[in-house]
């Protein structure tokens, strides 16, 4: 059931179209704001079944309104001095309100973000500086208070590597040359990826180091 109108001549009634039944109906007193109303099903036929003014989360006969849930990327990387981040709500953004908080490494407000419907399910942020953020979603279901869904998660922004490869090195057969990136890196972190190359010369490698 859903509010579509208030006839002009009952006013606090509101039409009504089941999904599964020919005949429409009305709710008495119309429901606000996910407000309990008492259905009269005396309405006039209709010519066939039919979702007329039913919301989207309930269009698709057998489908179950969606829970919110905080999705977006554990791990993001600098690069010009900027790492956007995307998360979504999920939720059902006709009858959710979502609320959004950003903070930083040391617990500091920078961000907030939200409001009613599909336009606050999705929020974007450009992250300036390494640091671990935490990301907090809180959702309103049907304007009842921000306690119906409530999550976190945690970003980690590695800072961009100090580079210790030196500029120019000399080998020679039989004496091989490591190749080191970044002094002390330890692989296990996966922080970063290597892409070595060598001009004029059909070789490409990814570990680190490199025995040259």
């Amino acid at each position: 059931m859903a509010k579509i109108w208030d006839p002009p001549n009952w006013p606090g009634w509101a039409d009504i179209c089941l999904n599964c039944w020919s005949k429409s109906g009305w709710t008495d007193p119309a429901g606000t704001d996910c407000n309990s109303s008492t259905y009269r099903p005396d309405g006039p036929q209709t010519g066939g079944t039919n979702g007329l003014g039913l919301p989207s989360f309930v269009q698709n006969s057998g489908s179950s309104i969606p829970e919110p849930g905080l999705e977006g990327p554990d791990r993001l990387c600098l690069a010009d001095g900027e790492a956007l981040g995307t998360f979504e709500g999920g939720g059902e953004p006709d009858i959710d309100s979502y609320f959004w908080t950003i903070t930083d490494t040391d617990g500091n407000e920078i961000h907030t973000f939200g409001g009613v419907g599909e336009d606050f399910q999705t929020m974007e942020y450009p992250f300036d500086s390494a640091g671990v953020y935490t990301v907090t979603l809180d959702v309103e279901r049907c304007r009842v208070g921000f306690n119906y869904h409530h999550e976190t998660k945690e970003v980690e922004i590695p800072p961009p590597p100090v580079l210790t490869l030196i500029d120019d090195v000399t080998t020679c057969s039989g004496n091989p040359v490591t190749l080191t990136a970044i002094d002390g890196y330890d692989e296990s972190e996966d922080l970063y990826n290597f892409d070595w190359r060598m001009l004029l010369v059909k070789y490409w490698e990814t570990a680190h180091p490199i025995l040259l």
